[in-house]
């Protein structure tokens, strides 16, 4: 039995299909938009995110399975961006190297510098497991969402959202220790 909340992931899959992309940005959206969109489609538990925020005045289906989407697209972008900063990293010690032999230390130290400290604003930000951290951030947004309107964290519920959108397994615990990670202040650590 096909329900709303089924026809409604069948049409956005629809849509995301149809669109053109007319950038790289946008062909990384569509494709990530309908990978997630397939393994809504094929989740044993596709619908119980819909589920669990009926008792709080949930949106359309249609705008609920786009909101998600709009909180995964953007952790594709920063994961390409993590895939490619490896390389920026090489090139940039390469050319302080370079430098270097040409004893213009001056601008290779500058260079050095700016590289050390884009690092530890990467850090800072994404911390220093960077390949979880767009994972980390999604369920973290979906958590704020869910206290935002729903009154609590629903963390099985982001699980299963986390577990769509990254094709991954997670569990409510990942989504409870996210949270109290993004609570503790930068430069603390927990005892346990």
């Amino acid at each position: 039995m096909v329900t709303g909340f089924d026809k409604a992931l069948h049409e956005r899959r629809k849509a995301w299909e149809s669109k053109d992309p007319t950038s790289d940005r946008e062909a990384l959206a569509r494709k990530t938009a309908i990978e997630m969109l397939d393994r809504w489609l094929e989740h044993p538990g596709a619908g119980d995110a819909w589920s669990a925020i009926q008792n709080h005045s949930p949106p359309a289906a249609s705008e609920f399975i786009e909101g998600i989407l709009h909180m995964r697209i953007p952790m594709a972008v920063l994961d390409e961006h993590l895939k490619a900063a490896p390389h920026y990293e090489a090139k940039a010690e390469h050319m302080a190297k370079r430098l270097i032999k040409e004893k213009k230390h001056g601008l290779a130290a500058e260079i050095l510098a700016r590289l050390s400290k884009a690092t530890e604003q990467a850090d800072a930000i994404l911390g220093r497991k960077k390949k979880a951290a767009s994972k980390k951030r999604f369920m973290a947004l979906c958590r704020e969402m869910f206290i935002a309107n729903c009154g609590q964290p629903l963390d099985a519920t982001v699980a299963t959202l986390t577990e769509i959108a990254f094709g991954s397994e997670t569990t409510a615990e990942a989504s409870r220790g996210t949270a109290k990670r993004a609570a503790r202040p930068t430069g603390t650590f927990d005892p346990k």
